[in-house]
């Protein structure tokens, strides 16, 4: 597929851009705590860009003109009640042609902490939004893309036996929405309790349990219930841990036989420099 005419590429793109600092004000509106540090950053893009196969179609080819407002806003607070992140894009697009219809994508997440009682008791709420593509056999191009939303909250209890163990209980309400594909609504609660050992070779130990139960809103699979038992290790590795899990899945699905297997885990947590953690 030739993206420009005349047999070469032929781009025309200009992007200009600018950074300013929020007003104080503003953030207040967001977050309201006592000895709090508030991080505040905002970009605002503008970009032309023209191509002779817009829909990216191999047999009907048709050239627009794409004119692109850009808008990334980030807001991030820790304290020691209120832990708080708000990063998210905003894209508006005009097709001066018409041959996609207009539209506007939306990514980024929406954290927020409260530390009831810090470290033992915390309450989390979050938003984390997707601009996705609808159909996988399709082109990618702004009509075959469609938002989906997850909201989630839930507490978290800590609390220590000992002074080498450590036990953590979880427990979340998660929604999600599609803008286009209902079928694929669903809610999800889950719960986890895990406990944890330190040996003296700075390598902790872990039994765990967890329960989801996923109801699916609009789909012939209504409901979908699993059970994890499961044994790990973590060890911190410079600025992060690795973390590996081995155990038992159990699934009970609605209308259908259930299903069983073996968990293998293996995660690599790295934390960037400047990276916000809640």
């Amino acid at each position: 597929m030739q993206r420009y005419a005349y047999g070469f590429d032929m781009l025309v793109s200009f992007r200009v851009s600018f950074h300013y600092c929020l007003p104080l004000v503003l953030t207040s509106l967001f977050f309201v705590t006592e000895a709090s540090a508030i991080e505040k950053f905002a970009q605002l893009g503008f970009v032309v860009e023209h191509s002779d196969n817009a829909l990216r179609s191999e047999t009907s080819p048709r050239s627009d003109l794409e004119q692109r407002t850009e808008l990334a806003l980030q807001l991030a607070e820790r304290s020691r009640v209120l832990s708080g992140l708000l990063d998210y894009r905003l894209d508006y697009s005009d097709y001066r042609r018409e041959t996609i219809e207009d539209g506007e994508s939306i990514e980024g997440r929406a954290e927020l902490v409260w530390h009831m009682l810090p470290e033992r008791l915390n309450w989390s709420v979050s938003n984390v939004s997707d601009d996705l593509i609808r159909d996988t056999r399709g082109a990618d191009t702004r009509s075959n893309r469609e938002l989906r939303n997850i909201f989630s909250t839930g507490p978290s209890l800590y609390f220590a036996p000992s002074r080498v163990d450590d036990v953590q209980i979880d427990a979340e309400f998660t929604r999600s929405n599609f803008e286009e594909s209902t079928t694929q609504d669903s809610e999800r609660l889950a719960g986890q309790a895990i406990w944890s050992h330190r040996t003296p070779y700075r390598i902790r130990t872990q039994l765990g349990y967890r329960y989801d139960e996923v109801d699916y809103l609009d789909s012939p699979v209504q409901n979908i219930t699993g059970q994890t038992v499961f044994v790990g290790i973590e060890r911190p590795i410079a600025r992060g841990e690795y973390m590996i899990r081995l155990g038992y899945n159990q699934f009970d699905v609605s209308n259908r036989d259930d299903v069983e297997g073996t968990l293998a885990e293996f995660n690599l947590l790295y934390s960037l420099p400047g990276a916000h953690s809640l």
